[in-house]
């Protein structure tokens, strides 16, 4: 399946999504807001820095400043309807490229 960037990103913009258990403790961990959830991947240019044939990695920026990873799984089934699997602001240390390659 060939993600759209254009479908995930307005599948966020209009709450079209499903959070895990695991997704929503993390959000709670990180004190991720929905509403910040939701304006770094639904809004700008959200890209995509790693995908599987089910599932991707999204960087998103809910401000210029505070960037965000969003691990998404998708299913033929129904490509409007993305379920979040893992979401966490991702640590400078561990990440370089602005964010975008993880450090080996």
């Amino acid at each position: 399946m060939q993600v759209d960037l254009v479908l995930v990103a307005a599948a966020f913009r209009y709450g079209n999504y499903i959070l895990t258990e695991h997704a929503d403790e993390e959000r709670l961990n990180d004190d991720i807001t929905i509403q910040f959830l939701e304006e770094a991947i639904g809004r700008d240019k959200p890209k995509i820095i790693r995908k599987t044939s089910r599932k991707c990695l999204i960087l998103g920026w809910g401000t210029e400043t505070e960037p965000l990873h969003v691990s998404v799984a998708f299913s033929d089934d129904d490509a409007t309807r993305y379920r979040v699997i893992t979401i966490y602001r991702p640590d400078r240390n561990l990440w370089v490229n602005n964010y975008e390659k993880r450090r080996n």
